[in-house]
């Protein structure tokens, strides 16, 4: 009775055979101080679990919130542009032919919607090279007394299919 079996060493659980190695001064020195299983260790991981979760929540919502700005069309503020004097923008619709003017440094241009409204866009940069009538933008910008859009960045739309037909080279 006074020695312990291996199998009864097997029904005991993993900490109390801990216990009793650390009980021996020859094999004690060389184990960690703190248990292997369970104590702070356990609670440090569970916490560092949780800020990590909470991390990429955050994360995760503000990505959310960037992907899943909407636009204003044209037509809101054809309606009432004084609501919108001073307001950062965005803007998306399509490039009205016949609508770009160059003038002094300063591109004008409208922004239309499929139901007509339409809504002048002044830019003092560089136009982006795909930029061109009848294309699809997203202006934004701030919105003066007038009503104009004063255009701080303009994005050009991409087509939504690929057509290999206009990658041949002309033979």
């Amino acid at each position: 009775m006074g020695t312990r079996t291996t199998a009864h060493r097997a029904r005991v659980r993993p900490s109390v055979l801990l216990t009793e190695v650390r009980a021996d001064p020859r094999i004690a020195s060389t184990l960690p101080r703190r248990p292997i299983v369970g104590g702070a260790s356990g609670r440090r991981a569970r916490r560092l679990m949780l800020a990590a979760v909470l991390l990429l929540g955050v994360l995760a919502l503000g990505a959310y919130s960037v992907s899943s700005s909407t636009y204003l069309a044209p037509e809101a503020i054809a309606k009432d542009p004084s609501k919108y004097v001073g307001a950062q923008v965005e803007v998306k619709g399509t490039v009205q032919p016949n609508s770009v003017v160059a003038q002094g440094g300063v591109t004008s241009f409208l922004v239309t919607d499929p139901q007509g409204n339409a809504v002048r866009v002044e830019y003092l940069k560089a136009m982006p090279e795909t930029f061109g009538e009848g294309k699809v933008v997203v202006v934004k910008g701030t919105i003066d007394e007038r009503g104009v859009i004063i255009a701080s960045d303009i994005l050009v739309g991409c087509p939504s299919r690929y057509d290999p037909s206009k990658d041949q080279p002309e033979r």
